[in-house]
């Protein structure tokens, strides 16, 4: 008989819980930047940082450099012998001296001038032996002697700067020292400075520089410890300084450098195995994960020490999935922050600071959580990690085996009795309670896999008084309290099988202040509280089953939402609130005190609050997680781009281990960490300028000396700036290269000489001015790192804006000269002229003195005459 009760229980048993024998894995989460944020195309060949820390991307369809904020493209343009030689950008390479190298499919190589924002051009001349062998070039690399090192279709090439001149290296028929094959698809300069060709048909070669001869590493399946594959797609070298080759088709070949054997890693879906064998990239991160990309399968993630792989691949239900399978490009900025450009699928970034927390939720394997919106956890005795969900039931989590189960509602009779599963309990026999929204109540006893469900029914006056169950907590004796939302408090004695109901009475002040329940608590001195969602905080009385109340017309709370309560080790009593922020119960005064800190909360809709080690007060809000230091009254604050679920959490959806991982649920998984774990180091991005706008419109470089732009070479070269006087209204662009951070990066800048004080601007990354008198001005420009505070980089442009010729020093000094010199220039005018006057009148003076004189001897003669004539007159009177 026992044996027939077994085997229906087992039964019964799998057909409510689903049996999933997968390890649930953390899961990765990548932003995804496409077409829509400005990059030209979403087949992406080459990913590389330079040591300014731009990130430069080549694509089918343009080089494209990414400043965090913007994109800036450049195109061929056949009218213009400086563009770039070819759109279709194969590989990037910055060189030892800071110099941009760029390989193209057909357009040879390019040499990218960063002053002037030119492209110097190498391409195969066919009538010139020292040029380039063919136009195609897979890959570059520079060697330890400054020399450079060039894969394409017809062989591989050696440039030397020094001679400008390239020598090629290709196949010989009858010649096992040559290069096996033409077609170079990689090359990879090793620490032990060997240099690896990978070839598209011919294997693997080892060049020896002594004597410019190669050795060949071909696949041979009857010999033991040959390469698996003779179709070369990557080479990497990792930290451990073991040589990793991917091929395709052939999977994945780590090179054993004592033996001179390769050891294989295929795909086998039997086993914990690569995704596939066609491996495109492979680079490895700051933990020491092997990234493989690979075609159509997303990446592998192998963990060099266990050897054990994982996968990450799209999921169309997760926009932080990768975005497509095909991984052609992987690289590691400076950060550890990984990039991956995929064929179709654009760039997709895992930021380093993500893999602080550890992310759980629904995906496209069997092993994921039965869904997202994550509304309760708990950890139990056994350290099974239970995790009930909104509408996908209930999983459990065995965190020794690593396996996962999910419990669903059924038509049995022995399952769940709800799906949307808001609090979960753990009672002295490890049975499990579980309170769910619509379904009534569960108990459920996890030896013997059966649920015993208790649902609202009218008729029976001491049951349960709602089926909407939202917090369910076993006291100290041993009672269940179970918190409803519209049926009040109800406490269950499992001796009796009965529920004692406490309802609010708006006729009894000392009755329960509203019906809904949203948390309860019984702390260390034995005092029941009870948190509502509408009517504040009641303390119960037990001898007098009479309610206190702490609530906002009573000035004893600042808000009467509660969302959960927390009881330090000390017995410093919290309360998180919604829009009231996270607040502490003062015993002397009665009342609870809004926490005083340093700086604020994101938001003052707190969820959900857990004690660390070490005291410290973690706290999820509707922006994020916080964790407040009440010793310094410090709060430091992670949102989504630290690797959460998402910003949004869920009320009272935490729970802290017996290990001190504490656990936060929210609207897209939940998050798992060990506090001492998390830290935001204080990285101090550099901070570089992006644009330069005079009228709002960008400024072209100068071609050449008669060109009288203001801008003489690309402005994140500019040190510093003249600018005419009638141009006065610029715009100058800025980014803080800190792609871990984007939409959290807060600038500010002044203008010295103009500013008195620094101009905080949030995440803007530009500044205006209009109308500059004339005169030097020193730009600067700083940004918050990710701890908020201030970085010590400050980004400073010397300014000049010249002055109209009239109100220069020289002008200014010449005007009292010039005065001089006309007044001067007057007063010898004024004396010239006066002489000349003189002079004039002395002649006209001196000609009529001489008229007057001749006209005077004219007058004597004709007086003569005349006294003659008179004399002659008398004389003939006389006589008459």
């Amino acid at each position: 008989m026992r044996v027939k009760t077994g085997r229906y229980l087992i039964i019964i048993f799998f057909q409510f819980v689903s049996f999933l024998a997968f390890t649930q894995n953390q899961q990765l989460s990548f932003e995804r930047i496409g077409t829509k944020d400005g990059l030209s195309d979403l087949n992406i060949l080459s990913i590389m940082q330079d040591s300014r820390g731009f990130i430069w991307v080549g694509t089918e369809n343009g080089l494209n450099r990414f400043d965090g904020h913007q994109f800036k493209v450049y195109y061929n343009d056949p009218a213009d012998s400086g563009s770039i030689s070819n759109n279709y950008v194969k590989h990037i390479l910055e060189d030892s001296q800071g110099n941009i190298w760029i390989s193209t499919h057909g357009g040879g190589l390019n040499k990218f001038d960063r002053k002037k924002n030119r492209f110097i051009r190498y391409i195969h001349a066919p009538d010139n032996p020292n040029s380039l062998s063919d136009n195609t070039i897979n890959k570059i690399l520079e060697d330890r002697n400054g020399k450079f090192w060039i894969a394409t279709l017809n062989g591989l090439n050696m440039f030397d700067p020094a001679t400008n001149s390239f020598t090629s290296y290709i196949h010989h028929n009858g010649d096992p020292k040559s290069l096996s094959d033409n077609n170079v698809s990689t090359i990879f300069a090793d620490s032990r400075n060997n240099l690896w060709v990978g070839t598209l048909y011919g294997g693997l070669n080892c060049f020896n520089r002594k004597d410019n001869s190669f050795s060949c590493y071909k696949s041979d399946p009857s010999i033991e410890g040959s390469i698996s594959g003779n179709e070369i797609s990557s080479i990497f070298e990792d930290s451990d300084h073991q040589l990793w080759i991917g091929t395709s088709g052939r999977g994945l070949s780590r090179y054993d450098y004592k033996t001179g054997q390769f050891i294989h890693y295929r795909n086998n879906p039997a086993t914990n195995s690569i995704a596939n064998d066609n491996i495109q990239s492979i680079n490895e991160d700051d933990n020491g994960n092997l990234w493989i990309g690979t075609e159509n399968a997303g990446i592998s993630l192998l963990d060099c020490k266990s050897k054990l792989f994982r996968t990450c691949m799209n999921d169309e239900t997760d926009d932080h999935s990768l975005s497509a399978n095909s991984a052609d490009v992987i690289t590691k900025d400076k950060d550890g922050n990984m990039w991956v450009g995929l064929f179709s699928g654009g760039i997709c970034l895992h930021k380093k600071n993500a893999d602080q927390f550890n992310l759980y939720k629904h995906n496209a394997s069997p092993g994921s959580l039965s869904n997202n919106f994550v509304l309760s956890i708990l950890e139990d005795q056994n350290e099974n990690l239970w995790i009930g969900t909104d509408g996908g039931g209930l999983n459990r989590y065995d965190q020794r085996t690593g396996k996962s189960y999910r419990y669903k509602q059924s038509n049995s009779g022995n399952s769940i009795c709800g799906n949307f599963v808001l609090s979960l309990a753990e009672d002295s026999g490890k049975n499990l309670w579980i309170g769910t929204w619509g379904g009534g109540l569960s108990k459920f006893d996890v030896k013997n896999h059966h649920f015993t469900n208790f649902k609202y029914d009218e008729s029976n006056k001491s049951g349960l008084s709602s089926n909407n169950i939202y917090e369910v907590m076993i006291s100290r004796c041993g009672k269940v309290l179970i918190g409803t939302h519209g049926g009040g408090l109800n406490i269950y004695d499992e001796q009796t099988n009965r529920f004692t109901h406490f309802r609010h009475n708006r006729e009894e002040p000392r009755s329960l202040s509203s019906d809904e329940i949203s948390d309860l608590l019984e702390d260390k001195a034995g005092n029941l509280w009870v948190g509502t969602f509408d009517g504040g905080i009641d303390l119960f009385e037990p001898k007098t089953n009479d309610f206190l109340r702490y609530n906002k017309e009573n000035g004893n709370l600042n808000s009467n939402s509660v969302h959960q309560f927390l009881e330090t080790r000390s017995g410093l009593l919290y309360v998180c609130t919604l829009n009231g922020g996270l607040n502490y119960f003062d015993p002397s005064k009665h009342l609870f005190i809004p926490v005083d800190s340093k700086n604020k909360f994101p938001s003052q809709c707190i969820y959900a609050a857990l004690e660390d080690q070490k005291g410290n007060i973690w706290v999820s809000t509707n922006k994020g997680i916080s964790r407040y230091e009440p010793k310094t009254g410090i709060i430091k604050n992670y949102s989504i781009e630290d690797g959460l679920q998402a910003d949004i959490f869920k009320p009272h959806s935490a729970f802290i281990g017996k290990s001190g991982k504490l656990y936060f649920g929210g609207i897209n998984g939940y998050n798992s960490f060990f506090p001492d774990q998390i830290c935001k180091k204080p990285y101090n991005p550099p901070i570089v300028l992006t644009d330069f706008q005079i009228f709002n419109k960008n400024v072209p470089i100068a071609k050449d000396t008669n060109d009288h732009s203001p801008l003489r070479q690309d402005i994140s070269e500019t040190k510093s700036l003249v600018v005419p006087y009638n141009s006065n209204v610029i715009t100058i662009g800025f980014a803080a290269l800190d792609f871990a951070s984007p939409l959290n990066k807060v600038y500010a800048y002044k203008l010295k000489g103009f500013d008195s004080e620094w101009n905080l601007i949030g995440s803007k990354n530009s500044a205006n001015y209009t109308n500059l008198n004339p005169g030097n001005y020193v730009f600067k420009v700083k940004c918050q790192n990710r701890s908020g505070e201030w970085s010590p980089e400050i980004h400073t442009l010397n300014l000049t804006i010249v002055p109209p010729f009239w109100l220069t020093w020289w002008f200014k000094i010449l005007i009292p000269f010039f005065f001089l010199v006309v007044l001067f220039g007057l007063y010898k005018y004024r004396v010239r002229s006066i002489n000349l006057k003189r002079i004039t009148l002395e002649k006209l003076v001196n000609e009529r003195t001489a008229r007057i004189a001749q006209q005077s001897e004219e007058l004597q003669v004709l007086n003569s005459e005349l006294k003659k004539q008179s004399s002659e007159l008398q004389e003939q009177k006389i006589m008459e």
